[in-house]
């Protein structure tokens, strides 16, 4: 063979495994970012004896795992005069969409399914913390939208009033890839999903907020983290590395956690029924 035929031949080769790398390439960003479906939900009346007792399930990410936030809200809650009872749920390193299937997940041998938290028929209070994961990732602000809708539209289903934590504030510029395809992939995504932009914290939690439908709007319970910090290098002192807070905050923030329920509470005792059961009948 000569050499003009080996190079066409060096050509075609590269050429082939070039369109292959892109095809799956594509097919694996296809199917990463895709969005579930909002499931069918077997609905609930409120617990009837949520004046007096309540009950709050947490789930989420890693800044949820091992009961960070657990006892702060407890403890706040029983402070404030409300006899609490607190159960969580989190999945270190999950974006909206894992944090919505853990919830749905009715295998209780995985250690990550959250769906005995939903289908509790005690839990009052349902608190969603999520979002570090999507926003490092740059997967999407409307894929975060989106599972988070889920998620509040899955509590309300079961009678529950959603309580989100927006996206907290976090290192977001300086969090580190781990491994060259982490990098690359988070690269790519950045480009293609956040328009460039690093620091999407404000984006995502606008999305969110435009995303939920005026219908249920006011049935969820916002907690406003700049409440607790504003920016993440203006408070380094709460934080444990550049994507977790350490004990002082997770302290603040479940005793913020504690803050918003009390007052959701309040609210319903006074208009004669909370939310969640209001919600439930329809």
């Amino acid at each position: 063979m000569n050499k003009n035929g080996l190079f066409k031949k060096s050509i075609i080769g590269v050429a082939v495994v070039s369109l292959l790398i892109i095809g799956l390439s594509a097919a694996y960003i296809r199917e990463d970012i895709s969005l579930d479906h909002p499931s069918s939900i077997q609905k609930r009346t409120a617990p009837g004896d949520w004046a007096e007792h309540i009950k709050i399930g947490v789930i989420g990410d890693s800044w949820v795992t091992d009961q960070k936030l657990d006892h702060a809200i407890e403890e706040s809650m029983v402070a404030s005069g409300i006899p609490a009872e607190v159960i969580s749920s989190g999945h270190p390193g999950a974006k909206s969409r894992q944090i919505y299937r853990d919830l749905l997940n009715n295998n209780q041998s995985d250690h990550y399914s959250s769906n005995k938290i939903l289908m509790d028929e005690d839990v009052d209070f349902l608190v969603v913390v999520a979002g570090v994961n999507d926003t490092a990732g740059h997967i999407g602000k409307e894929f975060y939208a989106h599972h988070m809708v889920c998620i509040i539209q899955a509590a309300l289903d079961r009678g529950m009033t959603p309580v989100v934590v927006e996206v907290p504030e976090y290192g977001i510029k300086e969090v580190p890839a781990v491994g060259l395809l982490s990098w690359a992939k988070r690269a790519i995504y950045l480009r293609l999903f956040d328009n460039g932009k690093v620091d999407v914290i404000s984006d995502y939690r606008k999305a969110l907020r435009d995303r939920i439908h005026p219908a249920i709007y006011e049935k969820v319970t916002f907690v406003e983290f700049t409440s607790i910090a504003h920016d993440y290098d203006s408070n380094k002192s709460l934080y444990a590395n550049t994507a977790h807070l350490n004990r002082d905050g997770y302290e603040r923030l479940g005793r913020l956690i504690a803050k918003r329920i009390q007052e959701s509470h309040s609210n319903a005792m006074h208009s004669g029924g909370n939310g969640a059961q209001r919600n439930s009948r329809r």
